[in-house]
């Protein structure tokens, strides 16, 4: 059983103060992790990278 613990954080230094989310915490590996940010981007309709 994994222990995820997502948060999230809004943050605009270092960004032309552009505010971006930044969702930290998942105990996933890459594949799971990269369908979780495709499945996150599609929901709320707006763009992003999953860096690991």
């Amino acid at each position: 059983m994994s222990r995820d613990n997502p948060q999230v954080y809004s943050i605009e230094t270092g960004r032309k103060g552009k505010g971006v989310c930044l969702i930290t915490g998942f105990d996933l590996d890459d594949d799971a992790l990269a369908k979780l940010g495709a499945e996150l981007k599609k929901k709320c309709g707006c763009g992003g990278a999953v860096k690991v």
